[in-house]
C-alpha cells in the first residue's frame, strides 16, 4: 500500500485451514529515517487499527464456512480472476 510518506508490504501466509500469520513491513526513504524528529508510531499505529479492522472482518465473514452444508461462496464480478487463478493451481496441483 502506497502512501505520501511511505509504503507499507503485507504479507499473508495461510498456516492452516483456520490460522493465518499476516505481517507487516514498513518502507521510508533513507532521508526520512536519518530525520531527528521522525516519528514512525503514527504510520504503524494506524496500520495496526486498519489491519485489526480488516482481520475481525475477514474472521467474521469465514464464520461458518465449515458447516457441512457450506459447499461454496459466491463471488463477485470482480473476484472471477481469483476464481480463474485458483482453478489453475488446482489443476496444477492435479498434473503431479
Amino acid at each position: 500500500m502506497a502512501h505520501p510518506d511511505y509504503v507499507r508490504v503485507v504479507r499473508v501466509r495461510p498456516l492452516g485451514a483456520e490460522q493465518t500469520e499476516l505481517s507487516a513491513e514498513f518502507l521510508f526513504l533513507p532521508e526520512v529515517l536519518a530525520d531527528p524528529a521522525f516519528d514512525p508510531g503514527n504510520a504503524v499505529q494506524f496500520a495496526d487499527l486498519v489491519m485489526s479492522e480488516d482481520a475481525a472482518v475477514c474472521e467474521r465473514n469465514q464464520l461458518g464456512l465449515r458447516a457441512l452444508p457450506h459447499t461454496r461462496g459466491v463471488l463477485m464480478p470482480e473476484e472471477y480472476v481469483v476464481h480463474q487463478f485458483q482453478q489453475w493451481v488446482q489443476s496444477e496441483l492435479t498434473r503431479s
